[in-house]
């Protein structure tokens, strides 16, 4: 996939960013909306744990109401913004 949401993390990360703002804009800021983003896909060329770092460093400015990050082993971070 090209541009504005292939090659580099912070494309592929655009396409997240973008659906839950859209839904955001949607259903307004009442209703709770969430993503839970696997971290490490644990094959050669997956996402890996620090892709899981730089998508919550990331999504602190996000507008979603609660997110979960997850490893194939461990829960990597939880957050949940008061309402």
């Amino acid at each position: 996939m090209d541009a504005p949401y292939g090659g580099s993390l912070d494309n592929r990360l655009r396409l997240t960013f973008d659906v839950l703002a859209a839904i955001r804009k949607r259903v307004g800021s009442r209703f709770i909306v969430g993503v839970r983003y696997t971290a490490d896909e644990v094959i050669a060329g997956g996402l890996t744990r620090r892709t899981a770092l730089t998508f919550r460093d990331v999504s602190k400015k996000a507008e979603w109401s609660t997110s979960s990050i997850l490893s194939a082993d461990t829960l990597i971070q939880t957050r949940a913004l008061p309402m």
